[in-house]
């Protein structure tokens, strides 16, 4: 079942003048004596007002405009409430905020509109350069509203979805070896011709000492997989194998025992999407040649005399230009100072230097090509009346609402707010821990199939064998190819680190080495080659972050302040009493 919200809706009325129907009328009693005097009625009393309790699911469409709260005459919808906890609980998946929540969001849905009501109040709304954003907005907004009608009712392409997902999740179920001679690895795709296989080739070149590896069959993920191997890999088919590849230990050669595709619905996802995308922009291109044809008229000859590399007349003179370079139906021409403006926005140090690497001129049809789409796909919008739908409406005034919001607390909170830095200092001595690194590693590694083989190694270890003879020298190694995790030449954080591995090296010094089961069962013996203790950042590098730590948190106290003193001169109800199920 969907989580539910229980609102109260409160809704008073006088109290009825006849029977409620769920009542049975009562015959006319019989006429009574007039009271003996006025004092000795019974005490009216005003009747309570009724309330009717609905319940709705919390994410339901049907009742995104229900009011949950009132501030004077305005109203606080549902669907803001929706959307707050949705961004309060982003990691979570919808309809799974708890009933503890609500109450802090809307109180903060609430604050913020006391706020956009107060800077309108100051006339912040009519500020010119918050009215240029927010026409570009609405025509930014219209265009993406087209498009989504138009591509509403694109479905994935079936067959085009299962290649890229297959694609996508393909593994190769592999047996490999690994060898110390080139020729000697070489010499396995002609045996393997010859009819023998692999496994038993394998079996026979591990006994001869020419090969290392198991020789079993093990799946490779491609996110673990060497780049070399995986393009080696590609083209194979089942029964395959690929020619020998150099590696740091020697020379690789795999054979495809088979292919399978494991499920994962977040390829087959990306694979759908990937589909929608390429059929949308097939349609939208089609359509834009449709309104071209409908609204536009090119001067072609015009276009093709403006040489934005040429000194004369000169760039500047063609940014003031009027001549209308593209006349579209109904609205005003596009001029080819409207597309030298457009061209000069790329060029954000001038273009004079562009100019002679003859690089302005190049971008004139594509700029203009810019130019018509945002007319024409603005126009269509008009035409059919979009810019009256609700949703385009709701999301100018959401933006606007917002843009308000961000020039009250920019104009008047900011500049109030001060830190000292006495107050920084504090902070940095208060929490030291922010600000010290994780150890860094140099380690080596010995990888085995099992934790068996690494805990035998670690033995050897123990009785005094050398490390690195070890590695040159222990049987059932995994090949490099083979191995889920490889450490080796990098300077590795402590973070980074699998979590079990970076505790078991807390307390390990240079020399020492620690046991680690790896992913799908593999045995590590990790040695630490060199180690890094960790090193507290200095407070004067540490300043930047602090100041906008502690600059945002009095920040948000100014909001709560000031929302506190206008809550006293608004009438504020909620109408939301739970959220539950």
């Amino acid at each position: 079942m969907p989580r539910s919200l229980l609102l109260a809706v409160l809704v008073a009325f006088a109290a009825p003048q006849v029977a409620s129907a769920a009542e049975p009328a009562k015959p006319d009693a019989a006429p009574k004596a007039a009271d003996p005097s006025p004092a000795s009625k019974p005490a009216t009393t005003a009747p309570e007002p009724m309330a009717a309790r609905i319940e709705a699911p919390l994410f339901s469409p049907l009742f995104a405009q229900t009011p949950v709260a009132r501030i004077d005459d305005q109203v606080v919808r549902l669907a803001e409430l929706q959307e707050a906890l949705a961004a309060t609980h982003d990691e979570r998946k919808a309809g799974a905020a708890t009933s503890p929540d609500f109450k802090a969001v809307l109180q903060r849905l609430i604050d913020s509109r006391l706020l956009i009501m107060e800077a309108r109040e100051m006339g912040l709304d009519e500020l010119p350069e918050l009215k240029e954003q927010l026409a570009v907005f609405k025509d930014v907004t219209l265009r993406e509203t087209l498009q989504q009608q138009l591509t509403k009712d694109v479905k994935p392409d079936a067959l085009e979805v299962e290649r890229v997902y297959k694609e996508s999740v393909r593994r190769w179920k592999v047996r490999s070896l690994l060898f110390r001679q080139e020729e000697d690895a070489a010499a396995v795709k002609p045996a393997l011709a010859g009819g023998k296989g692999f496994a038993e080739l394998a079996k026979q070149l591990i006994a001869e000492k020419k090969a290392e590896g198991t020789g079993e069959p093990e799946v490779l993920p491609p996110d673990q997989t060497l780049p070399a191997v995986a393009a080696a890999l590609k083209p194979l088919q089942k029964g395959e194998a690929t020619t020998p590849l150099k590696l740091q230990n020697g020379f690789a050669v795999l054979y495809v025992e088979d292919i399978v595709y494991p499920s994962d619905p977040a390829k087959r996802a990306e694979a759908e999407k990937a589909s929608v995308d390429r059929q949308s922009g097939q349609l939208l291109t089609a359509f834009r040649k449709e309104l071209d044809r409908k609204y536009v008229k090119i001067d072609e000859a015009l276009l093709r005399k403006i040489d934005f590399d040429a000194p004369k007349p000169g760039f500047a003179v063609l940014v003031k230009d009027k001549r209308p370079i593209v006349r579209i139906a109904g609205e005003a021409p596009i001029t080819v100072g409207d597309l030298a403006n457009a061209v000069g926005e790329k060029f954000f140090h001038g273009v004079e230097k562009p100019q002679q690497e003859k690089r302005v001129d190049k971008l004139k049809r594509p700029r203009l090509d810019g130019l018509i789409y945002k007319r024409v796909f603005t126009k269509e919008a008009r035409v059919r009346k979009l810019d009256q739908s609700e949703e385009y409406l709701r999301a100018v005034e959401d933006q606007e609402n917002s843009m308000v919001f961000g020039t009250f607390v920019q104009r008047v909170l900011v500049p109030d707010v001060s830190l000292k830095d006495e107050d920084l200092r504090a902070y940095y001595d208060g929490h030291r821990d922010e600000f010290t690194s994780a150890p860094l590693y140099r380690l080596e590694q010995v990888a085995f199939a099992d934790m068996k083989g690494a805990q035998r190694a670690a033995e050897r270890l123990a009785r005094g064998t050398d490390f690195k003879w070890l590695k040159a020298n222990a049987e059932g190694q995994l090949p490099p190819a083979q191995r889920a995790l490889d450490f080796e030449g990098q300077l590795l954080s402590a973070k980074g680190l699998p979590e079990d591995l970076a505790g078991a090296l807390g307390s390990a010094q240079v020399g020492d080495y620690r046991l680690h089961q790896g992913p799908r069962g593999q045995g590590y013996v990790v040695l630490v080659v060199s180690r890094t203790e960790p090193q507290v950042q200095p407070y004067a590098e540490a300043r930047p972050d602090i100041q906008k730590k502690l600059f945002g948190q009095a920040l948000n106290r100014a909001v709560t302040d000031w929302a506190a003193k206008l809550r006293a001169a608004h009438e504020i109800e909620t109408f939301i009493t739970r959220i539950g199920n």
